[in-house]
């Protein structure tokens, strides 16, 4: 294999489907069945990049005879290899682009166009030789068939487009319409299960984040959204705050897409994961970016689905809409507590008036704390906080001088910790975690605690 390309693979696969456990096992067993048929049973490493070198070490023509094998998963595999061959890029197009028009196998169709791509990549730039392969490969993004059409245009976002480049729109148009119907020959190119075709498709156009939007915009008007379009709209949503929150430049392209988030949450006739992912990504937005799927969220309060009403809640105190309060009355209430109430409980502030009878109700009721000695110099404890409570404690603690009328009740349940303390003495040490813990984070959100302390003004 030339080193270019070994260093290229390496970087990309280095430890790619190790062990070929799941969800890779059926590309893993493709590799493993290609290496045998070409006589290489004795390859020491099971690393797929390993696997992949010592099928192009066999050759390309070695390689090109194995189109014709009975298994299509042999036949699969290897466009894999093929594309990695490049001192034979020019012999090796020719006879992939023949192949396409008889192979019958759709994901093979799918491999032969992202090897050709690949390929066309590594001639050099602007030869006739090359502009005549990119014309070929260019005419099957207006082919019927939708698995062309897919394998064409992500070939080509991935492989040809140089940074910088708009994005020729027969390709994004080639993209969006058969993500859906042309992906699946792709996803099963590499294993049901490992890689979904949007997020092929997103990951290429990396970089790109008008692209990305633009393209999960379109695949969302289609009558059925493809699989993972909430995983990967979540992730083009994250890339639009930088980690402090802060909104970038051009944020506001996002709002059509928080839109979509909020109609799919709120579709009963969606499958209830979507939706719930759909909803935390929501939720997870800084300050009020959830706001444009306000209307949509408020109709997931009184939802059956727990997660829904806890994320819609969550999104809309941070985006300061009354119509939350209720709601996280009713989560702040329960009996138990969400595992993420600190992170709920610090997007509350803004209704810190309204929901601080409700927390002092709850602080309250927390019971003197008791270690329970047992044999063998095993320890329990009883009463204190529980169910997540340090939590609900440590988010109150955001609020700075709005939870100030909790002082009294923080200060009794802190009494009760240290007088727990004092009865054990030297029977636990002084790092004992669950009366240790509760001091420390009960002392850091007395008022006067750095913890505790108002933002500075901006």
């Amino acid at each position: 294999m030339e080193a270019a390309a070994e260093r290229e693979l390496a970087s990309r696969f280095d430890g790619f489907f190790d062990g070929f456990d799941e969800p890779a096992e059926s590309s893993g067993r493709g590799m493993r069945k290609l290496v045998s048929d070409l006589g290489l049973d004795r390859c020491p490493d099971p690393d797929w990049a390993d696997l992949v070198v010592a099928a192009v070490d066999a050759g390309a023509a070695r390689l090109l005879t194995r189109l014709e094998h009975a298994d299509p998963e042999v036949r699969r595999m290897v466009t894999h290899a093929l594309e990695w061959c490049w001192n034979d890029a020019r012999q090796i197009v020719p006879v992939l682009l023949d192949r396409l028009v008889v192979e019958p196998d759709p994901s093979t169709r799918v491999g032969i166009l992202l090897a050709v791509a690949h390929l066309i990549a590594t001639l050099p730039p602007g030869a006739g030789e090359r502009t005549a392969l990119e014309r070929e490969l260019t005419a099957n993004l207006e082919r019927a068939e939708p698995v062309l059409r897919f394998g064409a245009a992500l070939g080509w976002v991935e492989h040809l487009l140089k940074p910088g480049d708009p994005v020729p729109a027969g390709v994004m148009d080639a993209l969006a319409a058969t993500v859906e119907t042309g992906g699946p020959a792709y996803e099963a190119l590499w294993g049901d299960g490992w890689d979904f075709a949007l997020h092929a498709a997103v990951s290429a156009l990396h970089g790109r984040p008008a692209d990305q939007l633009s393209l999960l915009l379109r695949t969302s008007e289609q009558p059925q959204l493809p699989r993972g379009f909430t995983v990967q709209a979540g992730t083009v949503l994250s890339d639009s705050f930088t980690r402090d929150g802060q909104r970038r430049n051009g944020h506001e392209r996002v709002t059509p897409l928080i839109e979509v988030l909020g109609r799919l949450a709120a579709n009963t006739d969606e499958p209830t994961p979507e939706r719930v992912e759909a909803a935390r990504h929501l939720a997870n937005l800084p300050e009020s970016a959830a706001r444009p799927a306000a209307d949509m969220l408020a109709t997931l309060l009184a939802d059956p689905v727990a997660d829904l009403r806890e994320y819609a809640a969550h999104a809309l105190a941070r985006a300061g809409d009354h119509r939350c309060v209720p709601a996280l009355r009713e989560i702040i209430g329960r009996d138990q507590l969400p595992l993420g109430i600190e992170h709920l409980v610090s997007g509350m502030r803004a209704h810190a008036a309204e929901l601080l009878p409700t927390v002092a109700r709850r602080l309250a009721a927390v019971p003197p704390v008791e270690v329970i000695f047992l044999a063998g110099r095993r320890t329990t404890v009883r009463g204190g906080l529980r169910h997540y409570e340090d939590g609900l404690v440590s988010g109150v603690a955001s609020w700075g001088r709005d939870a100030i009328s909790l002082a009294p009740e923080l200060r009794r349940i802190l009494g009760l910790y240290q007088a727990e303390q004092a009865r054990c003495g030297d029977r636990l040490p002084p790092d004992y975690y669950p009366l240790a813990h509760a001091v420390a984070l009960l002392r850091g959100t007395l008022p006067g605690s750095p913890r505790s302390a108002p933002p500075p003004a901006e």
